[in-house]
This record gives C-alpha cells, structure tokens and sequence, in this order.
C-alpha cells in the first residue's frame, strides 16, 4: 500500500485538526449568549478578530496562526470590563525558553515537581502549542462579581510556574491562547490537546486550599444590635432609594440619547456597547423585555448607520440575562463610550468624579450668594472697596501702610485693592 504524499499528508492533518478545535471549544463554551473570540494571525501580525457564540461557527482553519479566548464576554468586544462569565483558570508556559527539550519532555518535569508534589491539582487539559504548554483548569462558571476571586486564583498558578516559563502577558480575564487543533507557523507543528479529567473546581475551594493565606471574601458578621439598627434605616429609606434607582436608570437613558446628539448621531465604533446599555437600562427602568427591545430598536434608527436589526437584536440579548447582575458606574460607561470632557458637561447622570466635584462647587458658590447675588466673601470685599474709596477721597496721597491700618487689612490685601478700583476705572 503506498503512503500518502506530503500535501496529501497536509491536508488530512486539516480535517483532523479542524475536528479538534472544535472538539476543544466544546469543552470550555457551550452554545449560549454569551460570545467568545477567535483571532487569527500572520507573519506576526494580527488580521481579524470574530466573535462568536457557538463552537460550530469554527468552520474553515487554513494555515494562519489561530487563538481563541479561554472567558467569555456579553458583548462582542473583547476587554476585561466586558467579561460575561469565568470560563477557567489557565496559564501559558514558554517553555521553549528554558531548554532545548520539547514541550511533552517538560510538561513530564511540570508533572513530578507540581502535580505529584501535590503544589497544585491536576489541570483539566493539558494543550502542547508547538513550543509550548498550556494547562486549563475548567471552573464552575462564575459571573464577573468573581473577578477578584478569579485574579487569586489565576496569581496563585502563575507563582507557582514562574520557574517554568509562565507567561505574565496572558494572565488576564480578556486573554487569548493558541488554539489547539491548528499549526503553530513559527516552527509548523500541529498543536493539540488531551483532555486530563472532566470535574470542574470551584475558585473558593482552589483557593482555600492552595493559599490558606488569602481572607476570606465576604463581609464580617454583624451584631444583632447592628443589623437592628440598619434594618430600621432601611425601613425608612426604603421608598425613597428605590424611587432614586428608577430615577438614576431613566437619566442614564436620557444621556445615552443625549451623547448621541451630541455626536451628530455618528457612533460608528460604540453602536453595539450603546445599544446594549440602552437596553440594559430600559428593562432596569421596568420596561418590559419586549418594550425594552422595541425602545433600542427605535434609538438605533436614530443613528446615521444604524446597525441591522438582527444584529441589535443578537448583540443586546444578554441585557436580559444581566438585568439583576450588572450595575455599571459611571465611570465605567464614560470609559467604554470615550465620552470626553465637553461631553460631560451636558449629561445629568453619567458624569465623572471630576466633573462631579465642578458641579458640587458651583452648587455651594450659589447658596452661599445673598439676594443681591453676592457671597460673604464678594460682600465683605465690596464693603472694603468703599472705605478704600472713602479713605482715597479722605487723603488722596496716602501710602499703602495707611491704607491698610485704616482698613483693618494686610498690605498685600490694600495692593489687590487699589488694582480692582483701577480696573472698574474708580480712581481718575
């Protein structure tokens, strides 16, 4: 029987490894919401980023360099404020730069000084990336109120492999790995995984058990003299904080359409994330789900590309699943909108700290004016101005000493004077 060519070769390794991928992505994103990224590359520069949000839209793998994004995201952009749910912990080991030995030879090293020394347990895969090793622990999936828990954790594995050639720049929630079931171009192996065990592992019990040292996460417990006191202010306050929460998510709304006015309609860029906010807020406001929708898909036509409607409708979905989970700041919006200073100044709701701390000023400068519009400050310098007035009319050559006695004030203070009389042209 006759072997098969070198390109024929190629090309069964295609069907297998495109097999795999998909294989792979199974095992961590499930069919769902929620989207998950698959980036390509080549010659080490990036070409396009897809998000997707089942493993079954992974269709054609050609001889790029592919990634795939361990979390996943509410949105379709990529960033560690947009992660919708912890998928797994992981680390990429470079081992490629501390030894000549393939990746199997030091995965079997990893194996006796973490595994069997119990330092860690067992990675639920294990993905050999050409010149490298990737270990994923798959994770009871956790919301993004998790993500201190899940920064621990993921420190916790990256201290513990730093002497193997753990890769700092892929610690991060909105990180992207090789995709195994794909060639590696820079020396044109084919990745590939094998799975270790299937039981998930809960980020609490990972971290009680592998850093004893880390508190507890949670708030300490109240004396009953507390809780009865913080009940009867809650009792009290309670009409009025939930009239504040339909009031803060109705002006959200009302900035949303305003930034979008202010910006001549033109969101090229921010139409997913504005969209997903203005239907996130719509249904927070007590708008139905069908309603909620309807609203967005009125604001959307207001924009000079409006986005189809398939897409508003798949791309703002998950503000549904999110209603009760997510409640962004204001900081938040600002920096995923890049709304900038001058846009501030005409928002009511989504307004930053600075801008915060401007208005709460003008506010204070405006109640302590009396009705003649003046502050203690204004008046009692116009009651200086006239005596200084008084005094000049008095004794026109008098030095500034004098001046300063008579009116009971510092020098420097009679120099500021005489210098606004001068300009409001009061002396000749």
């Amino acid at each position: 029987m006759s072997s098969l060519s070198p390109s024929r070769q190629r090309q069964h390794q295609k069907l297998q490894s495109h097999g795999q991928a998909q294989n792979f992505l199974n095992l961590i994103h499930e069919s769902g919401e929620d989207y998950f990224f698959l980036a390509t590359k080549k010659q080490d520069e990036w070409e396009q980023q897809n998000a997707l949000q089942s493993p079954s839209e992974v269709h054609v793998l050609d001889d790029r360099d592919y990634y795939y994004s361990p979390n996943s995201f509410f949105v379709p952009k990529r960033h560690q404020n947009t992660v919708g749910k912890f998928k797994c912990l992981f680390i990429d080991l470079d081992t490629y730069k501390l030894n000549d030995y393939s990746p199997e030879e030091n995965y079997c090293n990893i194996h006796f000084e973490i595994f069997y020394e119990g330092k860690l347990p067992l990675p639920n895969l294990r993905v050999f990336s050409g010149r490298g090793v990737q270990l994923i622990y798959l994770i009871h999936e956790s919301p993004i109120q998790a993500k201190n828990r899940w920064n621990a954790c993921q420190d916790i594995i990256y201290q513990i492999f730093k002497p193997f050639g753990a890769d700092p720049k892929t610690l991060g929630s909105q990180s992207i790995l090789r995709l195994p079931g794909t060639f590696n171009q820079k020396n044109g192996r084919l990745t590939y995984y094998e799975l270790i065990h299937g039981s998930k592992y809960c980020m609490k019990s990972f971290l009680k058990q592998y850093s004893p040292k880390v508190k507890r996460i949670g708030s300490t417990k109240k004396s009953k003299k507390q809780k009865k006191t913080n009940k009867s202010k809650s009792n009290k306050s309670k009409f009025k904080k939930l009239m504040n929460i339909k009031t803060l998510n109705y002006g959200i709304l009302k900035d949303l359409e305003k930034l979008a006015k202010l910006r001549n309609y033109d969101l090229h860029g921010y139409r997913e994330m504005i969209l997903f906010l203005y239907r996130l807020h719509s249904l927070k406001n007590d708008r139905s789900p069908e309603e909620a929708l309807e609203d967005t898909l009125a604001f959307n036509q207001t924009f000079k590309e409006p986005l189809p409607e398939r897409m508003v409708i798949r791309d703002t979905r998950s503000a549904e699943r999110y209603t009760d989970k997510y409640n962004f700041t204001a900081e938040w919006i600002i920096k995923q909108l890049e709304i900038d200073e001058e846009e501030l100044k005409h928002l009511e709701v989504v307004i930053g700290t600075e801008e915060k701390n401007r208005r709460k000023k003008e506010v204070n400068r405006e109640k302590r004016r009396d009705a003649s519009g003046l502050t203690e400050k204004e008046k009692a310098k116009a009651k200086h101005l006239e005596r200084l007035k008084k005094a000049l009319r008095l004794n026109p050559a008098a030095k500034k000493t004098e001046l300063a006695k008579e009116l009971g004030v510092s020098r420097e203070q009679v120099h500021r004077l005489l210098k606004d009389l001068e300009d409001d042209n009061c002396v000749k």
